[in-house]
């Protein structure tokens, strides 16, 4: 949520410095976040899971799911940071169409086909890593695509603005005119990425 506002409000200005430094801070803070209390987690995983029952063979079940989802809860960090920030540029196709595949269809996929040949439960918790890989992979190349769409239109939009008249109020219409280059620019990739997806 952070990652879409900073984003947007930053996308809206025009200021795509701040956006690739938001982006970049706010999966630092996320990736570094998740691999401490993934530690700790690992580290007090007994004790925490008597919190919530005292049944041994729960605790021995929550403990074996930890083992699979604590160190790779960074990959989820990353899916929902980049989504988030593809988001705040006013694009929230992209992002759900890939959270539904990874997060969704894939889930569905792999315990229909590939469930089968595990012995025991290790097969649903293989299932969650896996599939925030496949949602992380998906949103960075998502947001590699946007990144090249951005500097093409920032290089136009400044052509453009060079070539307005010399004068008084010069900057102004520099201003005006940017402005309204830019919301055909998004007019028009907006229409790209619907006809895409």
């Amino acid at each position: 949520m952070a990652a879409t506002t900073f984003v947007g409000q930053n996308y809206g200005a025009g200021n795509l410095k701040r956006v690739k430094n938001g982006m970049w801070v706010t999966l630092g803070m996320g990736v570094l976040y998740t691999l401490c209390t993934g530690a700790l987690l690992l580290a007090f995983q007994n004790p925490i899971m008597h919190l919530f029952t005292s049944d041994e063979t729960v605790v021995a079940f929550g403990c074996s799911a930890m083992h699979y989802f604590c160190p790779f809860y960074f990959l989820l960090a990353i899916l929902h940071g980049m989504a988030g920030a593809v988001r705040g540029t006013g694009r929230s196709v992209p992002p759900m169409v890939v959270l539904l595949i990874s997060l969704c269809l894939f889930r569905v996929v792999w315990i229909q086909f590939v469930l089968p040949f595990f012995a025991g439960i290790e097969g649903v918790f293989v299932l969650y890593p896996v599939s925030w890989a496949l949602g992380a992979v998906h949103c960075i190349s998502i947001r590699t695509v946007m990144r090249s769409a951005w500097s093409i239109r920032f290089i136009t939009l400044r052509r453009l603005a060079r070539r307005l008249p010399r004068g008084p109020g010069r900057r102004k219409r520099s201003r005006f005119f940017c402005l309204g280059i830019w919301i055909q620019f998004m007019r028009l990739e907006s229409s790209a990425w619907n006809r895409f997806l």
